[in-house]
């Protein structure tokens, strides 16, 4: 059945939503490669009648910087067909009045090799963060927060950090936990790497905060973005 044949079929279909990683392209050293057939694919179905969009749960890059990675491989996609966690989060968070206390990835801004001997900050700036949308919130910084927000926080992961972000939520009235993902684990230039999914439930589980931590994982669609269409 041609691509033609299935969309006269499905007529009461109005668009598509397309996975990114592993489905798009696979991540390597190198900054990723196209899967077979991948890039035509996404041509044919935007020269079709459906909308097309992207989604995506990834939480290390900027939404900016992975569709310049997507369009460097020869995909057709622009920032506004994106949907990622983090802006998702901001809004979240914003719309809530909340202050929050922030366990996401900061390496890539920062542009410093993390090792034993240098170990990355416990409490980077926000300015820093390799997340920018999150520096809306850097005038709480020294203000108590009252919610935690986790993403892919790669060597940021340290007994410390998960303590502090522990600390915050058991500390809390009504704590609350926002994640930017529940994924178990992913692949990377051919590696499997823990998700933030285990370091999620890891904090979810202490007893205490489990008693009464309201848990809310960020939908990859809970984004006012996609009402502008």
């Amino acid at each position: 059945m041609s691509v033609t044949d299935w969309f006269s079929l499905n007529k009461n279909i109005e668009g598509v939503l397309l996975d990114i990683s592993g489905v798009l392209y696979n991540s390597d050293a190198s900054g990723g490669k196209a899967i077979a057939g991948s890039v035509e694919a996404v041509k044919r179905l935007k020269a079709s009648h459906l909308k097309v969009r992207f989604c995506t749960n990834e939480s290390q890059h900027i939404r900016s910087h992975l569709v310049q990675r997507l369009q460097g491989l020869g995909f057709d996609v622009e920032a506004h067909e994106v949907f990622s966690p983090a802006p998702a989060a901001c809004q979240l968070v914003k719309d809530r009045g909340l202050v929050p206390h922030l366990l996401v990835d900061d390496k890539n801004l920062l542009n410093i090799p993390y090792s034993p001997q240098n170990p990355p900050p416990l409490h980077p700036p926000l300015l820093r963060l390799n997340l920018p949308e999150f520096e809306a919130f850097k005038d709480d910084e020294g203000k108590t927060p009252n919610c935690v927000v986790i993403g892919d926080a790669v060597e940021r992961f340290t007994y410390q950090t998960l303590n502090d972000a522990f600390r915050v939520l058991i500390a809390s009235e009504e704590p609350l936990l926002i994640t930017l993902g529940i994924g178990k684990y992913y692949r990377e230039s051919g590696e499997l790497m823990m998700d933030v999914g285990p370091f999620t439930k890891a904090l979810e589980t202490c007893d205490k905060v489990k008693a009464k931590c309201r848990f809310e994982a960020v939908s990859r669609l809970e984004n006012k973005e996609k009402h502008k269409e």
